[in-house]
């Protein structure tokens, strides 16, 4: 922990025995991963840094690098004793006057995917229909947040960081419009998504062959029931959860009797969360006073208790001698923001030497200005991570972030029962580095809204300059040269699920149903104009420019950003910070020069 000089400054950091291993216990979120898949990813992205971490301090030896120990693992038949899990040795380490003795961690696989029935597609429509739209609001808040950081500078307050990880002044102006960019496109999306929902509802009241054999049916119907299902049967479902719960409470049990870990963390993911958050406050769990802490990664409870706020199971506190942190990224659909629980039961009441222990307390104050007071926590401890800034990755975005998260993870792995910055892998530095990664990152999303504004402009000006028809043309012509192409059926999927629908409102018309029938052959007669065709040649068009800028923005991130960022998240595991580059300025020209061509030649 630190350098020898900062370690004389204090008591050393010293370890009279080694302690018993540590049991990890990682509970995975919804979806159908096979067994053993969530911890082969969890441990993976850990060993990955930890290698890291001792290669910039090896010095030559062999033996200081961490060993994987076994490893056993399923791929689809149950045919080993306890959970998936990989065992890792954590050799000893002196820096300074500090030392740590050699740990054991057994990462283990809280695996519940098979645990669970998920409901009919019709239950899930219907759930779909009151879940949309709950983004918005998130979105907005972070827009007005983004606002404020802006106005602080406008102040007064630019000379100096608004906070630990402020990406400066062209940062907060791009993380400002790369939000609003996404609040406009989920507002615009909206009415389309109500639409889509409308339309899977009317599929599951009348059950017409022809529409369900939809591919756009297909394609929605496993994400709605064997997706989002699990996490809706979980909050309703009596039986089924507490059959999943019992599935953790085996394989606490095998980490205690079996494998003798002294101490016990579970780390949960997105909507395992909520099972994780379940099994904790439950008061079965066996050895439930072995584990120490409790860490949320991209947590689903802030859905889980707005959808359902009358859930008795998810309405406990979380046991006193529990250490809970919540790790979030604002731009995580799942979690958004900060655990917030209503009512007046607390998530959590920690005693007095777990509160001291962690720096666990509450500030009522701006903690920059003044310090000021501190109370007892009634929620988990927040940690904000910057991941991609990209709604569509940052949920899984955590295990690519080594400065915010794997550290962190590590550090408090590390020491199970205390405070992480007196771990081996707590470094000084790392606040540097989480400032660097933020306008790293912020540096890809700058490139990001160039790409978006490079297209709107090329397709603006494709369109003033050849006249408002030349888009349909360019729709109809990449429709005549992909339909020899295996597989392109698919983009005629929308034009079936409408022309299902206009034959089953034209067998309505032509029933004797009196107004039904009239309003069915007016539907029916707007679904079969001239309309769709033209429209959809030159959504066909806007598709295919977009991918266009779609494949430049991610040939450039891989080829530009991805080596920096790669050689950065390395070196956010050495001893010494290091000095920032300016090599963003020249990949940044390169990036610019390319989506700006490319938007002039979609001009022309």
């Amino acid at each position: 922990m630190g350098t020898a000089a900062s370690a004389m400054a204090r008591s050393p950091h010293v370890e009279d025995s080694a302690p018993g291993p540590t049991g990890v216990l990682f509970v995975h979120g919804i979806g159908e991963q096979t067994e053993s898949e969530s911890v082969r990813w969890f441990a993976g992205a850990l060993i990955r840094w930890l290698a890291w971490w001792h290669e910039s301090r090896a010095e030559g030896r062999a033996s200081f690098y961490p060993e994987v120990v076994s490893s056993h693992l399923s791929y689809g038949v149950h045919d080993m004793e306890g959970p998936g899990r990989v065992v890792i040795r954590i050799p000893e380490h002196t820096e300074g006057l500090d030392t740590w003795k050699e740990r054991r961690w057994i990462i283990a696989e809280g695996w519940w995917s098979t645990r669970i029935s998920p409901p009919s597609f019709a239950e899930m429509v219907n759930w779909a229909r009151r879940s949309a739209g709950r983004a918005i609001a998130r979105l907005a808040s972070q827009v007005a947040f983004r606002w404020r950081l802006i106005g602080l500078r406008l102040v007064g307050r630019a000379s100096r960081p608004v906070g630990r990880s402020d990406p400066g002044w062209m940062g907060a102006l791009i993380e400002f419009l790369s939000t609003a960019a996404l609040l406009v496109a989920y507002l615009a999306a909206l009415p389309l998504a109500y639409l889509v929902v409308g339309m899977l509802w009317l599929v599951t009241l009348i059950p017409i062959p022809a529409l369900r054999e939809t591919v756009f049916v297909k394609f929605i119907e496993p994400f709605l029931v064997k997706g989002l299902g699990d996490f809706r049967t979980y909050l309703e479902d009596e039986v089924q959860a507490l059959h999943i719960r019992e599935r953790l409470a085996e394989d606490i049990r095998w980490l205690v009797d079996k494998a003798g870990c002294v101490d016990l963390i579970v780390v949960a993911h997105s909507h395992g969360t909520v099972v994780a958050f379940d099994a904790l406050t439950s008061g079965r769990l066996p050895y439930l006073e072995r584990v120490r802490k409790f860490i949320t990664v991209g947590a689903a409870l802030n859905n889980a208790w707005k959808l359902y706020p009358s859930a008795g199971r998810l309405a406990g506190t979380l046991p006193s001698h529990i250490f809970w942190l919540d790790v979030w990224s604002y731009y995580d659909p799942v979690p958004g923001g900060q655990l917030v629980r209503a009512g007046a039961r607390p998530l959590v009441n920690p005693t007095d030497a777990l509160m001291n222990e962690m720096r666990w307390r509450e500030r009522y104050v701006h903690p920059e200005r003044n310090p000021g007071p501190t109370t007892p926590p009634t929620s988990a401890l927040p940690r904000e991570t910057t991941n991609g800034l990209n709604v569509l990755s940052d949920h899984d975005g955590y295990w690519r972030n080594p400065e915010q998260f794997l550290s962190r993870l590590a550090a408090e792995i590390d020491l199970p029962g205390g405070y992480y910055a007196r771990s081996r892998f707590d470094l000084p530095h790392l606040w540097k580095r989480s400032l660097l990664r933020r306008r790293r990152v912020t540096t890809l999303v700058g490139w990001r809204l160039a790409a978006m504004l490079a297209f709107l402009g090329g397709v603006a000006g494709r369109a003033t300059s050849h006249g408002a028809e030349r888009l349909r043309d360019d729709g109809r012509a990449i429709a005549d040269a992909v339909r020899a192409i295996p597989g392109s059926e698919i983009l005629g999927a929308p034009a079936a699920f409408v022309d299902g629908l206009r034959h089953w409102f034209e067998g309505v018309a032509d029933a004797p149903l009196g107004p039904i029938a009239d309003v069915a052959r007016t539907v029916a007669a707007f679904l079969g104009a001239d309309w769709w065709s033209p429209l959809w040649h030159v959504v066909l068009a806007l598709m295919a420019f977009a991918g266009l800028f779609v494949i430049a923005y991610r040939l450039l991130s891989h080829f530009l950003w991805r080596p920096w960022d790669d050689d950065e998240s390395r070196a956010s595991a050495a001893r010494d910070a290091g000095e920032p580059n300016i090599r963003w300025l020249a990949r940044s020209i390169v990036a610019l020069t390319a989506l700006g061509t490319l938007a002039l030649v979609i001009a022309q």
